[in-house]
């Protein structure tokens, strides 16, 4: 009975505050009224973390019966941060979830939900499944050279490099950009969240309100011009786009796309990342992302479809 129904892929994006999916049908588009949004504690017992992935599983399962057609899940994709032995279905992070840490996941949840069964389950970096989706779907359509950089907490790294993702072998981005060196630190202190913050109190210096985030500091730099919100997007674009050009020139790119949160002011930081990558021969296209906050979704069925 359920071969004969439609089959859909069970797409999830689980980051560290929220696990976010939606069910894909085989074209790729999201099921319409299958997103859903669980809020998970990274940093709690691995009871609560593996009551969240349940609540994605009943709620993903609900919703494919309830669709019309009613459809079946024919395969599951995971987009999830790294450290991540994607082999084995396990988490080696230690700055999130440690409480699962080494943990099989495939064989846990499946105790603990078994309408799961053995239907084909497959974990991607997320990175990796952003880059995917925007390949796929959205800003770097027709590149087979692309660049994908997130950007929120942290920095992340994904390529496609002649139509597939190149990683370093285990899964993992095959450039650790948030570890790349830059001026008197690494880039993650000058792109993140918290970067973007420290470079505004600098540029504001006594005058800087206190407890602005990067929204804030963006609506500053646009609604009022404050040059001190602007500088600090400047500084962030640029120290992305010095850091990425010998990236970018190792590999031929000729698509860069931009996305994370941060990727909302594009506006504000693309200027100083375009003039920073001007050199770059191979490169024609520096954008943001069409889907900000659905490509790791796109990109998990995308890579749980093969």
């Amino acid at each position: 009975m359920l071969s004969s129904l439609h089959p859909c892929i069970l797409a999830i994006d689980a980051g560290g505050t929220f696990f976010k999916s939606a069910l894909v049908a085989p074209d790729g588009e999201i099921l319409v009224g299958t997103q859903h949004t669980v809020p998970v504690d990274s940093q709690g017992p691995a009871s609560g973390i593996l009551a969240a992935w349940v609540s994605v599983f009943k709620a993903a399962f609900a919703a494919a019966a309830a669709s019309t057609p009613a459809r079946r899940i024919a395969a599951i994709g995971v987009s999830t941060p790294g450290p991540f032995d994607y082999a084995r279905h396990t988490s080696l992070m230690t700055h999130k979830f440690q409480a699962i840490r080494g943990l099989d996941l495939r064989r846990a949840l499946g105790e603990l939900y078994p309408e799961i069964g053995d239907i084909p389950l497959r974990f991607i970096h997320d990175a990796h499944a952003f880059i995917i989706g925007e390949h796929g779907r959205g800003a770097a359509c027709g590149h087979e050279r692309v660049i994908g950089v997130t950007l929120g907490t942290g920095v992340g790294f994904g390529c496609i490099i002649d139509g597939a993702i190149r990683d370093n072998g285990s899964g993992g981005p095959l450039v650790s950009l948030f570890r790349k060196p830059y001026r008197d630190g690494l880039l993650e202190d000058y792109v993140s969240r918290r970067g973007i913050i420290r470079l505004y109190r600098e540029h504001a210096g006594q005058g800087a309100p206190p407890g602005l985030d990067v929204a804030e500091i963006a609506s500053l730099a646009i609604t009022r011009q404050d040059p001190a919100a602007r500088a600090a997007f400047d500084d962030a674009g640029r120290a992305l786009g010095e850091t990425l050009r010998p990236v970018v020139d190792e590999l031929s790119a000729t698509c860069l796309v931009a996305g994370g949160q941060i990727a909302r002011a594009f506006p504000l930081f693309g200027p100083a990342l375009c003039d920073a990558l001007a050199g770059c021969g191979s490169l024609r296209l520096v954008t943001v992302a069409w889907h900000i906050d659905t490509a790791g979704l796109y990109g998990a069925a995308m890579a749980a479809a093969g």
